[in-house]
């Protein structure tokens, strides 16, 4: 099971989400996923994606080339709400 796993390609579960009736929290757990891979690996995609999906979570920023992991201001709340998403996603 572990091989067929790692063979398989993942992508965003928004249609599974659809499929379960929480479509609604498609956007947060993808904004997640983006938090977690600028936070992970730095400067690159993720980071110029989420600003350009979430600015507001960088406030020193004003182009997406500016937007690294060592500007991305995430606070508790904002955590909250992304884990909250997380966890009506799951059920």
């Amino acid at each position: 099971m572990n091989s067929s796993l790692k063979r398989a390609k993942y992508g965003h579960p928004k249609s599974w989400l659809k499929q379960q009736g929480r479509e609604d929290c498609a956007k947060s757990i993808l904004v997640l996923q983006k938090v977690a891979n600028c936070a992970k690996h730095g400067p690159g995609n993720s980071c110029k994606e989420l600003y350009r999906m979430r600015p507001d979570l960088f406030p020193r920023v004003s182009t997406e080339k500016e937007a690294t992991e060592n500007r991305l201001v995430i606070d508790g709340v904002e955590l909250d709400k992304l884990f909250d998403a997380a966890r009506k996603a799951a059920g």
